[in-house]
């Protein structure tokens, strides 16, 4: 049987033109359905294939910060916590994966367009971040939707600040002023206000002395963790139409035991306030705050757990990947990769496990940055 040259021709032709179609002529909304569950490394391997695909949005706006609001703390909503730093110098955003030992950089044209200052991170918290610019600027950002929500101007600079709920629904902002005195000046800012409430503690006395560390939520209540293990617990509460500051000290002193402490990081784990803190040299200690007895105790297992901590946020998380367990992530390096410690080795490690040592001198510490979570949109229910 004879084939005509002219039908080869064609096949060959329309071959070539399938080999030669370009990245740029695939469906718009696959690839914004694509980039929806990718996470932040392979995000920024997207953007970067070409100008059209760096033009591809996420979904439509308003479907992904519903999302957003129903994202549960589970495995299956959240990719493991990033340690994400700014590079003043570059002007970038760095996303670094402790498991993969990776880094990622991240330009966000939308935070850096004005002049009235350097972007300083805050806290972080189901996959949104508090920022600060200049001196009494602050506002909200998402990465993954890109959404910024601006916040009132304080009238002082603020050194320490947490906030509960979703930016996207009921949220309240708590920011710290007068964190290494005796009396704490306490701001709050809610859903829909338009400046910022003052409280000034009234029963504080001499005897509470902030740490170096972001608060926490609980429960209901903020608790600002004191240099001698004291800990301040706050909320407000509604007396008919007035809202009233509520303030009080609780905790024994132990100054022999937290002064020797280096660092320390507080958060909350099933329910429990946690402190995590390093010794001279490297050591380092978990403790766990009994409320009924207002004590600190020692534990030596996280049950499952990995902690995240930096001095801006510190996040507990079910482990997910496995060699993770019982293992501390911080935010230091030892030849570009980050470090976590091990409660059963009582060792600094890295992965794939080049380091190990039972102090981390001669490693590099970073301490303007948060652990962040970022959401599997695609996986969340709304």
């Amino acid at each position: 049987m004879m084939i005509s040259s002219n039908r080869i021709s064609n096949k060959d032709d329309e071959a070539d033109d399938e080999k030669q179609r370009e990245w740029s002529d695939l469906c718009e909304d696959l690839l914004s359905s694509i980039l929806s569950r990718l996470a932040i490394g392979d995000y920024l391997t997207f953007k970067s294939v070409c100008k059209s695909w760096e033009a591809v949005t996420l979904p439509p706006l308003s479907s992904s910060m519903s999302l957003l609001d129903h994202c549960p703390h589970d495995k299956d909503s959240y990719h493991d916590p990033y340690l994400l730093y700014f590079t003043s110098k570059t002007g970038f955003f760095n996303f670094h994966d402790p498991t993969r030992n990776a880094t990622y950089s991240l330009s966000i044209p939308p935070l850096l367009d004005d002049e009235i200052g350097e972007v300083e991170l805050f806290y972080a918290s189901r996959g949104w971040l508090l920022l600060g610019k200049g001196r009494q600027s602050y506002f909200f950002y998402n990465p993954s939707t890109k959404v910024k929500i601006d916040l009132p101007d304080t009238l002082e600079p603020l050194e320490w600040a947490c906030f509960s709920g979703s930016p996207t629904s009921a949220w309240c902002v708590y920011g710290i002023y007068s964190c290494h005195t005796s009396i704490t000046l306490i701001a709050t800012l809610k859903l829909g206000e338009t400046r910022w409430s003052m409280c000034f503690p009234q029963n504080v006395g001499n005897n509470f002395f902030g740490s170096n560390c972001s608060p926490v939520v609980r429960n209901g209540f903020i608790y600002v963790l004191g240099e001698s293990g004291n800990l301040g617990k706050f909320c407000l509460t509604s007396k008919g139409l007035e809202e009233l500051c509520d303030w009080k000290i609780i905790g024994k002193h132990n100054k022999n035991q937290f002064l020797k402490f280096q660092d320390r990081f507080l958060l909350e784990s099933d329910g429990n306030l946690i402190c995590v803190a390093t010794l001279e040299g490297g050591e380092v200690r978990v403790l766990r705050f009994d409320d009924y007895n207002n004590i600190w105790r020692k534990i030596e297992n996280l049950n499952g757990k990995s902690f995240y901590v930096s001095h801006r946020t510190s996040i507990s998380r079910k482990t997910t990947v496995s060699g993770t367990g019982n293992k501390i992530f911080f935010p230091r390096f030892y030849d570009g990769k980050g470090l976590f410690y091990c409660l059963a080795s009582k060792k600094w490690h890295n992965f794939p496990k080049t380091f190990s040592s039972e102090n981390y001198y001669n490693t590099r510490g970073i301490v303007h940055c948060v652990w962040t979570e970022l959401p599997h949109l695609s996986r969340c229910n709304a």
